[in-house]
């Protein structure tokens, strides 16, 4: 197996709301907002999406922050801004905390944290513990490109992808490295708790066959096989029958694996992580 190692990790988007200031009736960040002469705000400009009626894009060294918000005083949060903390400069980062600086009641709805590998690991097996649904998709050879686990509606899902293609397909870029890409989003109350959350819990990336226990009977080994692999669904099976092949499936250990969630405990990945947000949120 390739000795993997995280390269580096790093919030890829956050989104949060509150309630934004006011000097009577006049919301403060949209006043400092319409009233700035920065080259890189551009708005306000009216919306139409839910209770938000007006946007702001900010330009970042990289990227560009969304901001939108209510111009009327409503009962429910007015304010809603979503940007990449790593494709910001340090005056991105300086306007963006005097913004929130004019906003109360901040939370986190949404937090993507990637990490990066300069490996191609997408013909490694991603284990979840979880047992979430998955979509693949692959290239018309069938080499995978992009792996989720779990809904994008739901307030926690992973994607596993190959980030030298997407720039390329996307962007343009040339990439002269491998780059493979592991990324958790948790949003609503996941996303608001965010110190308590537990980054890659129970994901690992394996490059062989899984090892069981040798007292596990021959006939379950092969049912907990085809579950592992896809070919049935745990669900199909009695309730009793189900807790002891997903006990069975827990157990299984591998040869060659990689335990991301104890990988990244090694690094200051998540501490920095949590010290963003803190600062945004302060």
């Amino acid at each position: 197996m390739t000795k993997l190692n995280i390269v580096d990790g790093y919030i890829d988007k956050v989104t949060i709301v509150g309630d934004m200031k006011r000097d009577g009736i006049e919301p403060l960040a949209l006043k400092f907002l319409g009233n700035s002469l920065d080259p890189r705000v551009i708005g306000p400009y009216l919306i139409n999406k839910g209770q938000y009626d007006r946007a702001v894009q900010v330009k970042t060294k990289d990227s560009t922050a969304l901001i939108q918000v209510s111009s009327r005083k409503i009962t429910v949060s007015d304010f809603r801004i979503e940007f990449n903390p790593s494709k910001c400069d340090e005056e991105d980062m300086k306007f963006i905390h005097y913004l929130l600086s004019l906003v109360k009641y901040k939370r986190c709805t949404r937090i993507d944290l990637c990490i990066n590998f300069h490996d191609d690991v997408m013909g490694f097996k991603l284990v979840d513990k979880r047992r979430r649904g998955q979509v693949e998709y692959k290239s018309p050879s069938g080499r995978l490109e992009t792996l989720y686990r779990g809904s994008e509606q739901s307030e926690d899902f992973i994607k596993f992808y190959d980030k030298k293609k997407q720039q390329k397909d996307v962007k343009y870029r040339d990439i002269e490295h491998d780059w493979c890409r592991l990324e958790e989003t948790i949003k609503d109350k996941k996303a608001e708790d965010f110190e308590k959350w537990e980054w890659f819990k129970g994901i690992k990336l394996i490059n062989s066959n899984p090892i069981f226990s040798e007292d596990i009977d021959p006939k379950d080994r092969m049912v907990a096989r085809c579950i592992m692999a896809g070919l049935e669904d745990i669900k199909g099976l009695k309730p009793t029958y189900a807790k002891k092949i997903k006990k069975i499936i827990e157990s299984v250990t591998y040869e060659d694996e990689f335990n991301v969630q104890e990988e990244i405990k090694k690094t200051s990945i998540v501490w920095e992580t949590n010290e963003v947000l803190k600062k945004l949120l302060n």
